[in-house]
């Protein structure tokens, strides 16, 4: 019989398995269902973990979430300022409000900064009309980098007779005449500096020696002095200008700082409110040798940890009104004798800005934010009580250069700054108010950061 072929497929294996190879075929297979077993229970014990884990997890989270929160009271905090409801809200129409009465003096004193040139403008508040009194450049350029010097608006400053002008250019101290248009300076720069080797320029007066810039010119209400700001490598100080004699003088006995100083109006003294980590104090000047200044503040127990933010005098020129803080966060407003005599508190934590007295001397205005506005207060120091005038217009967060007209109304200058090193803000306005009345009497059009509302004139 032939023997059958698989066309070429592998002959197929017929005979039984031999009985060694069932024996371990056998004990592999019950090894592999053992393993199987082990690892269903492992998997079974790790999820039951993991449960476990979850279900705890969750009955913190419902603990911790049951629980009052601690930080955020669910009952609401009350108002901490609430604002009289006889308070006038005030607004004002974006375009320039004119003058509709006949002011004593009918002309705004102006300059606006572009770049390094600085013109200063008169113009009339009754028609709007203007006219350039002059133009200088001044040795820093206006930007709004943030940086104290180049963010300042225009150097310039109004004597209190309203004749002339002083101003800080390029070259030095100068003041011009309106009347006769002649200009005389004081201090010259005699050599530029070195931007390479940071050394400072030199000058007319020796004794400016360090001095990198000039800013800030302000007038003693006489007219015999001019004060102004010093710029150092660090820091920086107050000189003082004889405007008959032409002599200098620093205020060394004065706290270096960038707060500016208060002149009297009826004396040849200032106070200067200091804060900065070159000085703290509240120092007032003699009135026979201005150069000299007493801290008043050690009159009434007012060391190292008290910071003085501003100040300013009384009308007659005997008392001072002033905000100090403890810390520096908190603010607290206060007066006292120009001697350090009669420390008296007038309000705690009260976030009080510019202080000034009123015309009379008989009552202390202040700016205040109260519920993210910003409020006009009267505290009245005879019945020792405050009252909220004026609700101002909210497109300003910042109000300042507050001072009396002729006319008994209220100037002062609102400024809208996004950043609070950009001294000038973003834009700037001035405002001229009847209190009494609860009137606008004129509203300035609206500038940049880089305008300095110097005074009215007639």
């Amino acid at each position: 019989m032939d023997n059958p072929t698989n066309s070429g497929q592998q002959p197929e294996n017929n005979l039984p398995t031999p009985p060694v190879v069932e024996d371990k075929k056998l004990k592999l297979k019950w090894v592999s269902v053992g393993v199987l077993a082990m690892l269903i229970l492992v998997g079974v014990i790790v999820f039951a973990w993991f449960e476990f884990q979850k279900k705890g997890s969750d009955k913190n989270i419902n603990q911790i979430s049951s629980q009052p929160n601690q930080t955020q009271p669910i009952v609401p905090t009350p108002t901490p300022f609430p604002i009289d409801s006889n308070a006038w809200e005030m607004s004002v129409a974006k375009d320039e409000v004119k003058v509709s009465p006949n002011l004593v003096e009918n002309n705004l004193i102006y300059a606006v900064k572009n770049e390094y040139r600085s013109t200063v403008y008169k113009r009339n508040l009754q028609t709007g009309i203007q006219t350039k009194l002059l133009e200088f450049d001044e040795g820093i350029k206006a930007d709004k980098s943030g940086n104290l010097w180049s963010g300042l608006p225009p150097n310039i400053a109004l004597s209190s007779d309203k004749q002339t002008l002083a101003f800080i250019d390029k070259e030095g101290l100068k003041i011009y005449d309106f009347q006769t248009k002649n200009t005389k300076t004081f201090i010259r720069k005699t050599e530029e500096g070195s931007s390479e080797t940071e050394a400072p320029p030199k000058w007319s007066i020796s004794s400016l020696g360090g001095t990198y810039s000039l800013a800030r010119p302000l007038w003693s209400s006489d007219g015999k002095y001019i004060s102004f700001l010093q710029s150092h490598y660090e820091g920086a100080s107050f000189g003082v200008i004889d405007v008959e004699s032409g002599a200098y003088f620093a205020l060394k006995d004065v706290a270096r700082g960038y707060n500016n100083l208060s002149w009297s109006p009826v004396s040849r003294s200032y106070v200067k409110a200091s804060s900065g980590y070159e000085g703290i104090g509240l120092y007032v000047s003699s009135q026979s040798n201005i150069a000299e200044a007493n801290n008043i503040a050690l009159k009434f127990g007012k060391t190292e940890d008290t910071a003085f933010l501003e100040t300013n005098f009384s009308p007659d020129g005997k008392k001072i009104v002033f905000v100090f803080g403890e810390p520096y966060d908190v603010r607290h407003l206060a007066i006292a004798n120009s001697d350090g005599t009669g420390f008296t508190v007038l309000a705690e934590k009260t976030d009080a800005r510019t202080p000034i007295f009123s015309s009379d001397g008989n009552s202390v205005l202040y700016f205040q934010k109260k519920n993210d506005k910003q409020v006009l207060v009267r505290y009245d120091l005879v019945n020792k009580k405050s009252t909220d005038l004026i609700i101002l217009p909210s497109e300003f967060n910042r109000w300042e250069k507050a001072y009396w007209t002729k006319d008994n109304f209220f100037a002062l200058v609102g400024i809208s700054s996004s950043s609070g090193l950009t001294l000038g803000g973003d834009s700037t306005r001035m405002l001229v108010l009847d209190l009494a009345n609860k009137k606008v009497i004129y509203a300035s059009p609206v500038f940049d950061q880089f305008t300095n509302f110097t005074g009215l004139s007639n």
